[in-house]
């Protein structure tokens, strides 16, 4: 089924002269109706080598409340990293990347944010522009680096601090 048959299943839709009735577990398979329609629960497949497995979005670092291990502004010349292997639905092994949904948020400089593998060197290049005062996110997918890690950075430009915030939106394989 399409994304124009999901709209319809909202309303029910049957065939003329049959009469409405609301789509079970029973009657659709849980890829028709959605991972968290009627209870159903999503089947983990692991994808070929470089495929994607999609996940339902998950937070796994929010440096506001130590979500992830990382607690309050990451200043300036700073870099940290977020074990992302075994979190928010992703495999303890086996994933060689992740997409994660990253956002600045609270930031008092201007500045860029760029997330990499762990263990790399930092690459010349950023994820996120962000300006002081203004939330900026962006999809991101960066290769799981060293014991599953993948490291965050704040450059010295960066004259003040960043709140940061990712969420894993699935893996490849």
């Amino acid at each position: 089924m399409g994304c124009a048959t999901l709209a319809t299943l909202g309303a029910f839709a049957s065939p003329a002269g049959a009469a409405a009735t609301a789509p079970t577990a029973a009657t659709a398979p849980a890829a028709t109706i959605g991972p968290r329609a009627l209870g159903a629960v999503a089947t983990v497949v692991t994808p070929a080598a470089g495929g994607y497995s999609p996940l339902i979005p998950a937070r796994v670092l929010d440096t506001r409340n130590g979500t992830g291990g990382k607690t309050g502004p990451v200043a300036g010349n700073q870099s940290f990293d977020l074990v992302v292997a075994g979190a928010g639905g992703v495999p303890a092994t086996g994933a060689g990347a992740v997409a994660l949904n990253v956002t600045v948020t609270s930031p008092t400089c201007s500045a860029w944010l760029t997330v990499f593998p762990a263990g790399q060197a930092l690459p010349g290049s950023s994820n996120l522009n962000y300006l002081a005062t203004k939330t900026v996110a962006n999809l991101v997918v960066v290769g799981v680096g060293v014991d599953g890690k993948v490291s965050f950075n704040v450059p010295a430009a960066c004259v003040g601090s960043v709140e940061v915030v990712a969420d894993v939106e699935g893996w490849y394989a």
